[in-house]
């Protein structure tokens, strides 16, 4: 019992008697001999302390809210805006997907399936949501099959994900060549009035004939 508590004691001087430095590489690393300047409380006004300095993070929800946009000075009391995405037969998209049929670019895209399949994107975060008045639908071919028969698209709006109304829809009969090089079909689905919802879904309303 007389052995353990002088270990005990010796351990307690040694943390007492350790100097810490201001790291490795950062000169003078005795924080007594660096005469620059200190950053200070400043009671209750706003400062931002990452102004002009480097920001880091150990993750980030997606490749747009990321740590050196804190740096530019601007001040926001409220939450950032961002997208999530879903589908019907996948759920809610993973990072790498998440924008996929949102970015413009004719060789991204998603295989989405099932009997009543359909896309859906939603605007979290704080802020209005923006003003839509139509959504240019972009389909990709999978196969060189043709396709025949009436086809029927529709958008849908909600600010809850659980009351939908429809805002737009867009009907034909006309298919492309999928034997074809380009666009298997493109369409601008008019709303009927512009929208403000934070959410909105596309999906046909007809079946398809292959």
């Amino acid at each position: 019992m007389r052995r353990l508590a002088l270990i005990l004691a010796f351990a307690v001087l040694t943390a007492h008697a350790q100097k810490y430095t201001r790291g490795i590489g950062v000169y003078p690393g005795d924080p007594k001999e660096y005469m620059g300047p200190t950053i200070v409380a400043e009671g209750n006004a706003y400062r931002d302390l990452a102004l002009h300095r480097p920001a880091y993070q150990s993750s980030a929800y997606d490749y747009n809210l990321t740590a050196q946009l804190i740096t530019d000075g601007i001040k926001e009391s409220s939450m950032p805006q961002w997208i999530e995405t879903s589908t019907s037969n996948a759920g809610g998209l993973p990072k790498n997907e998440r924008e996929l049929f949102l970015d413009g670019n004719v060789t991204s895209s998603l295989n989405v399936s099932g009997d009543s399949p359909w896309v859906e994107f939603d605007l979290k975060g704080g802020g209005e949501a923006p003003e839509i008045d139509r959504i240019d639908l972009y389909l990709r071919r999978i196969y060189g099959r043709s396709l025949s028969g009436m086809w029927t698209y529709t958008v849908s709006g909600s600010d809850d994900r659980v009351t939908w109304k429809e805002v737009g829809r867009a009907t034909g009969s006309e298919w492309p060549d999928m034997r074809e090089p380009g666009p298997s079909f493109l369409e601008t689905i008019t709303f009927a009035a512009p929208a403000h919802f934070r959410s909105y879904r596309v999906q046909p309303a007809a079946q398809l004939k292959v």
